[in-house]
């Protein structure tokens, strides 16, 4: 969320509070039934669309912390949440007769390197 928006400054928070602020959710069209969640929301096609939106501060927006470190401004406040961040399982497959080149050797030392903290 916006670092000035009144929840940036609040300790614990709920998800019942996040339901009276703009939710901006990614919408890649593949789930076109699915259920939508509770209270106001915008969604966007693209993580940088997204991005721009919560900067702006029309609401708030589970994005990559990648993607704010890299391309954001500096204008967002990660909320303190339960459960999050959230960690997400990865498994990499690929063929012995065709093994990772020198981009899919990197993700996968990406993907086994050990978290920061």
């Amino acid at each position: 969320i916006h670092r000035d928006h009144p929840l940036a400054q609040h300790g614990g928070l709920t998800e019942s509070a996040l339901e009276q602020v703009r939710q901006l959710r990614l919408n890649t069209w593949v789930e076109p039934h699915a259920i939508a969640p509770p209270g106001r929301v915008w969604s966007a096609p693209t993580y940088l669309l997204l991005l721009e939106m919560a900067e702006q501060g029309f609401g708030w927006s589970v994005l990559p912390r990648w993607l704010v470190t890299q391309f954001g401004h500096g204008l967002l406040q990660e909320l303190a949440l339960p459960g999050w961040p959230q960690q997400i399982a990865v498994e990499a497959i690929w063929s012995r007769r065709n093994p990772p080149g020198p981009a899919g050797r990197w993700m996968i030392d990406q993907l086994c390197a050990q978290p920061r903290s």
